[in-house]
Parts: structure tokens; C-alpha cells; sequence
């Protein structure tokens, strides 16, 4: 079985113009729970308002994620059913 791609975070045709400084405010500041006892920087508040407007919600991905299991998890039975099966 193959492993799913990561979860996007973000529409495919969103690009944010100084991708450094999104991946410096989400993993030092938004993912960072001690940081937020101050305010992030001008810069990466900047960059975050741009993350929260372009975000998708996390259902998308789950939902998407939920589906290829299932219809994996059909395959494998209807596959294991038909080795069964007498005539197989």
C-alpha cells in the first residue's frame, strides 16, 4: 500500500512571494505555542494574514484522505473475496 501525500495547507495556485519568511512565521510564531506570549513581527503578521486568507479547511484534505482509504480498502476486499472464492 502507498502512503498519501501530505496534507496542502493552501490552494494549489496560492504562492505566497517570499516563501522563507510564511515557513519562519508558521513554524517560529503559529506553530510555536511559547512564542505567542509577544506579537509577531510586522513581516510575519503579514504573512500570516496571507496564510489565513488562502488556507483551505482542514475537512478538504480529510475528506479527500477518507475517500482513497475507503475505495483502497474495497479493492483489497473485493481482491482477498475473488482469491476465495471457490472457482478462484
Amino acid at each position: 500500500m502507498h502512503s498519501p501525500p501530505p496534507p496542502a495547507l493552501v490552494r494549489r495556485e496560492a504562492r505566497y512571494s517570499e516563501p522563507r519568511v510564511l515557513r519562519r512565521a508558521l513554524y517560529s510564531w503559529a506553530f510555536n505555542k511559547r512564542a505567542w506570549e509577544s506579537e509577531p513581527s510586522a513581516e510575519w503578521q503579514h504573512a500570516l494574514d496571507w496564510m489565513k486568507r488562502h488556507s483551505l479547511p482542514v475537512s478538504d484534505g480529510l475528506q479527500e484522505h477518507s475517500n482513497r482509504l475507503i475505495e483502497e480498502s474495497m479493492q483489497e476486499w473485493s481482491r482477498r473475496s475473488e482469491d476465495s472464492s471457490p472457482n478462484g
